[in-house]
Parts: C-alpha cells; sequence; structure tokens
C-alpha cells in the first residue's frame, strides 16, 4: 500500500526557492510509485501552478486569492483578522488570517497516517503541537538559524523537538539547530535538488544572470552598485535580474543613479529559468543572506559560474576559485572585481563552468529524493517502533482535543484582535483591500 505523503507550502502557485524544492521532491516522490503525494498551499494566486508538477500529485489550497472569488460573510470576516496560530515575526505575517487558521487546523486535525512536511517555523511548530502523532512529522527549516528574529528562534528552541525529525539546508547549519533546539530530534542535512543536465551554456554570450524575488534580502541593490563601478570597463555586458517584487521602483531608481539604463534590465520572473539560464556567460548571488541558493545550483546544472557573497548556503556549495568566486559579504568593491575577473576572461569561464557542471552531479534531484525517500523510511520505521500503528475505538487523542478547542475559538472575536489590525494599517503593513474588509468586520464586531 502507498504511503500518504503531504508537503505544506504557503504558495504553490509560486516560483520561490522554496516551491521549486518542494515540487521537485514531489515529482520524484510520485516516480518511485511507493507514495501518494499531496501539496497543501496555504495560497492560491493563479489558475495553474507556474513551475511543472506531475498532474497525479495532488494540490489542496486552502485560500483562494484568486480575483473574483466568493466567501461567505463569515470567511469574509474572518479573512479581516490577522491570525493567531502564525507568528507575528515570519516574513508572511500580515499575510495570514484567522480564515486561514480556521482551516489549517481542520486539515490537522483529519489527518491521521502518513508523512507530513512543512516548510516554515510557525508552520512547523503548528505540526508538532497540532498533528496526530500517528503522522510522521517532519519539519523543514529553508533558513540559517542567525537569520530568524529572536522571537522565531525562541519559538524554535521550545518546539521543534516535538517533530520527528527536521531537515537542514547545509552541514554548518545543522550543528547549530542541534545545540539550540531543546530536546531530541532527528536532524538530517537535506540540500535542495534539482535536474542534472547532460549538456552546458556555451559562455560566450556577454549576460549577466541573476534570479529570485526582488527581496531586501536577495542584495540586488548591491549588484547594481557592484556593476557601477566597471560597467565602463565592459560596455558590451548587460545584466538580466529575473524577479517580482515590491522593490522594483527602489531597483529602478538605482539602475538610473548609475546611469545603468542600456546595461541592467529588470525582468519577469520566469518558469523556464533553465532557457534564460543557458544564455548566461556568468550567474552572480549578491544576498545578504542566503541558507542554500537554489538558482546557483540550477545555474551549476547547465555549467555556469558563480560569484556570490560568502553567504552559508553559497560558502558550502561554491569552492572559491574552482566553479565560482566567494566574496566577503557585503563588499562591492569584491563582488565587482571578482564579476570582472570572468568576464574578462573566457577561457577561465569555460574552465569554472566545466568545474561547476561537475559540482553539479551532487545536487541531482534523483540523488537528493532518494536522500528524502531514505529519511522517510528510516523514521517512519523507527515512529512505528516507539508509538502505536493505531488507535482503537474512536477515543480522541491529546492534540485533537487541544485542536478542536482552538477550532471552538477561532471565530471569536476580542477587542485585542481589532486594535492589532488597526495597528499594522497604521504601519502600512496592511493594503487597501485588506483594510476595507476589516472596516467591514469592525462593524460586525460593534454590532455584536
Amino acid at each position: 500500500m502507498s504511503m500518504n505523503v503531504r508537503f505544506m507550502v504557503y504558495n504553490a502557485y509560486g516560483i520561490g526557492g522554496t516551491v521549486k524544492t518542494i515540487f521537485n521532491f514531489s515529482n520524484y516522490l510520485l516516480k518511485t510509485g511507493k507514495y501518494n503525494v499531496e501539496i497543501i498551499s496555504v495560497k492560491r494566486t493563479k489558475d495553474t501552478p507556474t513551475l511543472y508538477i506531475n498532474p497525479k500529485v495532488k494540490i489542496t489550497v486552502i485560500q483562494d486569492s484568486r480575483k473574483g472569488v466568493y466567501f461567505s460573510a463569515d470567511d469574509e470576516h474572518l479573512l479581516a483578522l490577522p491570525s493567531e496560530m502564525i507568528h507575528p515575526e515570519e516574513d508572511l505575517y500580515t499575510i495570514f488570517n484567522r480564515y486561514i487558521d480556521k482551516n489549517l487546523l481542520e486539515i490537522f486535525s483529519d489527518m491521521h497516517d502518513g508523512v507530513l512536511v512543512t516548510t516554515m517555523p510557525s508552520l512547523n511548530m503548528l505540526s508538532a503541537n497540532y498533528v496526530d502523532d500517528r503522522v510522521l512529522k517532519i519539519g523543514q527549516e529553508h533558513k540559517s538559524y542567525a537569520d530568524h528574529t529572536p522571537g522565531i528562534q525562541e519559538m524554535i528552541r521550545n518546539n521543534y523537538a516535538k517533530l520527528d525529525t527536521l531537515t537542514i539546508l547545509t552541514q554548518r547549519n545543522k550543528s547549530i539547530y542541534a545545540r539550540k533546539i531543546h530536546g531530541e530530534v532527528s536532524i538530517y542535512v537535506l540540500g535542495n535538488g534539482t535536474e542534472y543536465l547532460p549538456f552546458r551554456a556555451q559562455l560566450k554570450n556577454h549576460i549577466i544572470i541573476a534570479a529570485g524575488r526582488y527581496a531586501e534580502e536577495k542584495g540586488y541593490d548591491m549588484l547594481i552598485e557592484a556593476f557601477g563601478k566597471i560597467n565602463n570597463q565592459f560596455p558590451d555586458w548587460v545584466i538580466k535580474i529575473y524577479g517580482e517584487g515590491k522593490l522594483a521602483e527602489d531597483y529602478i531608481r538605482l539602475i538610473q543613479k548609475f546611469h545603468l539604463e542600456k546595461q541592467v534590465m529588470l525582468e519577469p520572473g520566469s518558469d523556464k529559468l533553465n532557457e534564460k539560464l543557458s544564455e548566461a556567460g556568468i550567474h552572480v548571488c549578491s544576498s545578504y543572506r542566503e541558507s542554500f541558493g537554489m538558482v546557483i545550483i540550477e545555474g551549476f546544472a547547465m555549467g555556469i559560474p558563480c560569484v556570490s557573497f560568502a553567504c552559508d548556503g553559497p560558502a558550502e556549495i561554491i569552492t572559491d576559485g574552482y566553479d565560482g568566486f566567494l566574496v566577503e559579504k557585503e563588499d562591492t568593491d569584491a563582488l565587482a572585481n571578482a564579476m570582472a575577473k570572468l568576464m574578462s576572461d573566457e577561457n577561465l569561464r569555460q574552465k569554472m563552468g566545466k568545474n561547476a557542471h561537475e559540482t553539479a552531479k551532487q545536487y541531482d534531484i534523483n540523488m537528493i529524493g532518494n536522500d528524502l525517500d531514505k529519511i522517510i523510511n528510516l523514521e517512519a520505521n523507527k515512529k512505528q517502533i516507539r508509538k502505536p500503528a493505531f488507535h482503537s475505538g474512536n477515543v480522541k487523542t491529546q492534540n485533537n482535543i487541544h485542536t478542536q478547542k482552538q477550532l471552538n475559538t477561532i471565530s471569536e472575536v476580542s477587542y485585542e484582535s481589532y486594535q492589532n489590525m488597526m495597528d499594522m494599517a497604521s504601519q502600512g503593513k496592511i493594503g487597501f483591500k485588506t483594510l476595507l474588509k476589516m472596516i467591514k468586520g469592525w462593524f460586525v464586531f460593534k454590532i455584536r
């Protein structure tokens, strides 16, 4: 009998590194024939996923955020209330709400077998505390411990030991998490995987590529600044930055400041990144923080060398001087100099590109997916020995009793909830549409 494996992500319809990783794992596990695979997406923003997913993988959506979707008056009310289940220091906190809280808990209370893989700290915490003990609970960490806020770090220390298994992206972070977590949990290093390609990019085009959402941590401001130091030496080179996000206007102003309008292009995010990478001569990772670097291994799979700041993930993937260059974090002079070395020397690009293609073998999804398969089987066998495989009768577990209590109270309205919402609105953390929903909810509260 096939085992049920469920992955929970924020938005399966987006194009971020976490989504790519989960899709790659899902496609691989389904291909083995041993698993029924489901992806639970907190949000749905498009009609179909941007990235390829095997049609046999079930996708369950908690909140459909597409334009024109109907919600009942009660649901509209919950949509306007900030989440009480997600930690307020999560990056995406303001996009969660009590409608999601309610449906998350319902999903957790209905889950009694197989494997649940969660992919952000609050979801890991909720899985640890609310999911039936018969489920193998695997939490994934996609950030370095130091990159989390103090509140998230405290939540990790106090809750992650309640998981069965935790996967970490790099070896150096495994030891840190092992020291910080209060209690015992099986911890594995499980990197991201991608398709290893048999061919290599030609590396002849004078194109530098960078890819990822337009967010502060990606450091595109530093990439633009660094290129502005050397662009006059390389007038036939251009940078293409593929992504989307709220900082696009800031980057446009910075491009204009350095007079790079003809050499730096902001391109929309693409589900065909391999095609874009194949056109490049160099890849640059300019992140302030990067716990892994999915685009780095995707570039390596096509034989493209990478210049990067020495963040945790890139420092573990790139061998300085072999398949790319690592420079001190936030040193734009060093970044510019390393870029210039590769831009001015095609032979060096070809040599490093060949080495990068060899390095990519370590991240082949067939190898990384097999590692996850082994973790699931090992931990499932341990859990079967450690805990009963089933509960007789209709006795509720303590977790389910706890969950039901939360479900009974999730629709209640408190003055504090509205005060929190108004504070968030005054700080610009809530958009206009959400603010309208909040006002509507406030009238419902006053009527009560």
